[in-house]
């Protein structure tokens, strides 16, 4: 079962989704890529269109299931927080690897994968052994925030397919709704990131759905710390 967490129409609530969508693009480049060979115009001349094409293949998606702009968001960091931008999230599982797909923070859980597939196939017809299927992810979670109400922002493009995934690494490096903050923090600076970028983050997770026992020990624990203070009443109903 999962219940969807809507926004409030309270300004105050609405700030920190703002901000989740203000620093995305900004904590991504963190991660690392070979940051110093993307460039904006990297398919401009090889895949012109390719920009077009993932927005259509998003929207698509988008209008027959809102829930999938959260999705890509989720599925881009959580390439992106293992071991770097690579599409690694995306590859399956072989005889000699065990991928990232069936790690615990993953299965499941992240989705979308059908969606970078379909646009891919798009791609390839027009564009056929040029684009990446890591640059198709990171422009689609770029437009999947813009259909969530976000701002949109300039895109460095140009990042090279990993082939190899682990899920091991996917277990360790992952932070984990049911870590404590310390740990969590401790993951978040390990990438180069701070206590801002963590909260800003986790923002993220107000947007989408969630797994009920994701968070039902803050909604039906009134009498231990996990209580979350005067809101809990109200979210409980959602």
């Amino acid at each position: 079962m999962a219940h969807k967490l809507f926004f409030s129409h309270n300004i105050a609530s609405f700030i920190p989704f703002l901000l989740v969508f203000h620093f995305i693009p900004v904590v991504v480049s963190q991660f690392p890529y070979g940051y110093s060979q993307l460039s904006y115009r990297f398919y401009d001349w090889s895949c012109p269109r390719l920009t077009n094409m993932v927005k259509y293949g998003v929207l698509a998606a988008y209008r027959s299931d809102t829930r999938i702009a959260a999705s890509l968001l989720r599925l881009h960091f959580h390439d992106c927080f293992v071991n770097g931008c690579d599409g690694s999230v995306l590859l399956d599982d072989t005889d000699d690897m065990m991928g990232e797909k069936n790690a615990f923070p993953n299965r499941k859980s992240v989705r979308g994968f059908e969606v970078i597939d379909n646009i891919k196939e798009d791609v390839e017809r027009f564009c056929p052994s040029t684009v990446s299927c890591v640059d198709i992810l990171t422009l689609a979670a770029r437009e999947a925030v813009v259909l969530a109400g976000g701002p949109s922002w300039p895109v460095m493009l140009g990042r090279r397919d990993g082939v190899t995934a682990s899920q091991q690494a996917a277990n360790e490096q992952l932070p984990s709704p049911f870590e404590p903050l310390e740990n969590i923090t401790a993951k978040f600076t390990s990438k180069g990131l701070d206590l801002k970028d963590v909260v800003v983050l986790s923002g993220a997770h107000t947007i989408g759905f969630a797994q009920c026992f994701t968070f039902k020990n803050r909604l039906f624990n009134f009498r231990g710390s996990a209580c979350t203070g005067s809101t809990t009443s109200t979210t409980r109903t959602l």
